[in-house]
């Protein structure tokens, strides 16, 4: 029977809304509503007891060096060490930055060749053969079929498996997805690369002005006023 009553259709609890004549008082809280400020309630409740337990039981006699580098500004705590970079400094991490993009696009550039050989490889026929060398005693094997090994050393697809031609067009399809994803990060880091070029040469030194503001490359070309060197 308890199955059957839970099987059978039942009308959804609705909640009263706000009587007209309360309406300047605001939206009636739902049971939803409670849940989330009880929770949310008891998430600053946890909170404050948290901090109260530490607060008590801190050590006065707990002493750590950053105590000393540190220093409390507005609420907030700074470090010794947490100030802005200088221009040089930003230009050297700049330079730290495109060395090591310019490795992983050569990395790139690299895999990307290996690739491409090896997807020659797949498509052209292959130029090795093999030799047999026959005495003069072995006159009962054909002089053709000797020379149809020694010239042709190419692999018939229609002499192969059916499997085994799927797993060689499966290894083909798998080389062309590797090489079209290389070729786009190759693409990717070529422009991350020529925007950190633009970023660390916006941190020369001297004044500059905008010469061409749509370039092809997406960023705009400056152009520095010449300085007299001492």
């Amino acid at each position: 029977m308890s199955s059957l009553r839970n099987a059978a259709k039942r009308k959804a609890a609705k909640e009263r809304s706000q009587p007209s004549n309360r309406k300047g008082h605001g939206l009636l809280e739902k049971h939803k509503d409670y849940v989330l400020r009880a929770k949310d309630y008891h998430a600053k409740q946890d909170k404050l007891k948290n901090l109260r337990e530490k607060a008590f039981f801190k050590n006065p006699d707990e002493f750590y060096f950053r105590m000393i580098s540190g220093s409390v500004e507005d609420g907030k705590h700074i470090l010794a060490g947490s100030k802005p970079l200088s221009t040089e400094q930003k230009r050297h991490l700049k330079s730290q930055d495109i060395s090591y993009i310019t490795i992983k696009k050569t990395m790139e550039s690299e895999k990307i060749k290996r690739i491409q050989a090896n997807l020659h490889m797949l498509d052209e026929e292959p130029q090795n053969f093999h030799t047999y060398f026959v005495s003069e005693d072995d006159q009962d094997i054909p002089s053709d079929s000797i020379k149809s090994q020694k010239t042709s050393g190419s692999i018939n697809p229609e002499k192969l498996r059916p499997e085994v031609l799927l797993k060689i067009e499966k290894a083909r399809a798998s080389q062309y997805r590797e090489l079209a994803a290389r070729l786009e990060r190759e693409k990717k880091l070529t422009d991350l690369l020529i925007g950190m070029s633009h970023q660390k040469e916006m941190l020369s030194k001297g004044r500059k002005r905008k010469i061409e503001s749509d370039s092809p490359s997406g960023f705009a070309h400056y152009k520095w006023k010449r300085e007299r060197k001492k």
